[in-house]
């Protein structure tokens, strides 16, 4: 399975709807800091990995 780490102080509703999407795929999200301070765009780590998109559903597209 894929670890998959993003920051809680990310906007909340991309927070909510990633973790629903990620849900739905079986896929458990920890929170912790990524080292992304600053970045507007919809990102997350998977396997340590920085993976970002333009929107949450393409993120969720490539995990």
């Amino acid at each position: 399975m894929k670890e998959v780490q993003m920051c809680p102080n990310c906007n909340e509703e991309f927070i909510a709807k990633f973790k629903e999407m990620m849900e739905e795929k079986g896929v458990e999200i920890e929170e912790g800091c990524i080292g992304q301070c600053g970045t507007s765009t919809p990102i997350c780590l998977v396997d340590g990995e920085v993976v970002e998109a333009d929107t949450v559903e393409e993120l969720a597209a490539q995990i």
